[in-house]
């Protein structure tokens, strides 16, 4: 599996190495339960700030929690949006952009259990195709 911290931590390397901005105005937000000095702290800001995760609420981030596929989908939907990406054929989901730019492979019984807990090396993967894909635009 893996945590919030290291998929916020992942998405901060995508975010700087493809120079991606926001307009986004979020005040930077001190989570209680992110100690001062944490190695993923600055990771979370920045994923916060840029829009591509939240806490669970206004004080706290749960970064230790593992991240559902549903959750990841929807963060890899957002990096893309931040990058400029549009949904292909007018979909909303994260699932599905994740699939209309082939960061999942398709699954031929379209069960991809939105609930299960996101494994790292899925999330890797993933987040090296979006790499790719966005040096490549």
């Amino acid at each position: 599996t893996i945590t919030r911290y290291e998929v916020a931590a992942m998405a901060e390397r995508i975010i700087a190495v493809n120079n991606l901005q926001s307009q986004s105005t979020v005040a930077p937000v001190a989570f209680a339960d992110i100690p001062q000095g944490h190695w993923a702290a600055s990771a979370v800001q920045t994923a916060v700030a840029r829009g591509i995760l939240s806490g669970r609420d206004a004080t706290t981030f749960a970064g230790n929690d593992t991240i559902a596929r549903r959750e990841f989908a929807e963060v890899m939907s957002r990096l893309l949006r931040l990058a400029g990406m549009k949904p292909h054929y007018g979909s909303i989901g994260g699932i599905q952009m994740m699939l209309d730019y082939y960061l999942w492979d398709r699954d031929p019984n379209a069960e991809y259990h939105p609930d299960a807990a996101e494994t790292k090396a899925d999330a890797y993967l993933t987040f090296a195709r979006a790499d790719v894909m966005l040096r490549l635009r």
